[in-house]
């Protein structure tokens, strides 16, 4: 995600303020320009959950399950947008953008582009059927990954959104739940696996410390110098190199979101959601986080965090 600091627009020109967003089940929204105090806010979701965020420009992309995606150019106020896949038991898992255009990836290889977040055309990232669980973007490309695929697993790499190219990592067997753009690509997902990349075709498999085969990898974030990457059982590892990691347990609970952001008076810090909605996390440096309540219940499960600079 894109960092940097609020800015006073001059005269007449509106004020945007850095902010947090974080969204998850019933449609449940949140947002903080400082991480310390939380404001609910209300989706046009419904009863649908929230599974991602991302933000493009001065615009919020929310996406979710039966195929309900929201728009926002505050975090605030929400507005729907139509389902670009036509079928509303499909869920949309993951969003991103880059190079001008978002891409929003779901069940049964369904991926769709856009690039005002408004209309939405179908493109086939060439993964099959399988449910693409993650995209992102970073370094000039976007990489799009998933479900298992026997017996090797693969990923879908493109430069420009809209040509792709499969890349199979041989004795990858494993589904993956989250990539990360750093100074290494990261791929992360069931059973601890964990695999780092120089250009995301060439990749190395990493062993994390103090995981077990019940480890899933759900969460991961970049600051410009540590990775955070978080799991199912309430831990949080952190890596300046993504190849040695540290573990720290944080909760009971599974960790689903975190994004790194710097506030408008200059304060930089990850915020990390999880199943607990009443309590989002704030660290400074991936390894001491405070609790912060959201305002929201705690039978709210926070599924995603998205930091959108202020200008």
């Amino acid at each position: 995600m894109p960092l940097g600091i609020a800015k006073l627009l001059k005269s007449g020109k509106r004020i945007v303020h850095s902010i947090f967003v974080a969204g998850g089940s019933s449609g449940n929204m949140a947002t903080t320009t400082n991480g310390l105090t939380w404001t609910k806010r209300v989706s046009a979701f419904g009863l649908q959950n929230v599974n991602d965020l991302t933000v493009g420009g001065d615009i919020i992309i929310a996406v979710g399950t039966n195929g309900v995606m929201n728009s926002s150019s505050s975090g605030k106020a929400w507005t729907s947008v139509t389902n670009p896949f036509g079928n509303t038991n499909t869920t949309i898992w993951n969003a991103a953008y880059g190079d001008g255009r978002f891409i929003a990836v779901g069940d049964n290889g369904i991926a769709a582009t856009s690039t005002d977040g408004k209309a939405w055309t179908s493109i086939d990232v060439g993964l099959g059927a399988r449910t693409l669980r993650t995209i992102t973007h970073g370094g000039g490309m976007f990489l799009v990954a998933g479900g298992l695929i026997v017996p090797n697993q693969k990923v879908s790499i493109s430069s420009d959104g809209v040509n792709w190219s499969q890349v199979t990592i041989p004795g990858h067997t494993q589904a993956i739940n989250v990539a990360i753009k750093g100074n290494l690509w990261v791929i992360a997902g069931q059973a601890a696996s964990l695999w780092t990349s120089p250009d995301g075709q060439n990749w190395t498999q990493r062993t994390v410390p103090g995981t077990t085969s019940s480890t899933n990898f759900l969460g991961a974030a970049w600051s410009g110098s540590i990775y955070v990457v978080s799991d199912n059982l309430g831990n949080i590892y952190t890596s300046s190199d993504a190849v040695t990691w540290s573990k720290n347990n944080l909760v009971n609970y599974p960790i689903w979101g975190i994004d790194y952001g710097v506030d408008d008076s200059g304060t930089s810090f990850f915020t990390a959601v999880g199943d607990n909605g009443s309590v989002i996390w704030k660290s400074t440096n991936g390894t001491s986080w405070q609790a912060i309540p959201s305002g929201l219940p705690a039978s709210i499960s926070l599924r995603a965090v998205v930091f959108r600079k202020g200008g």
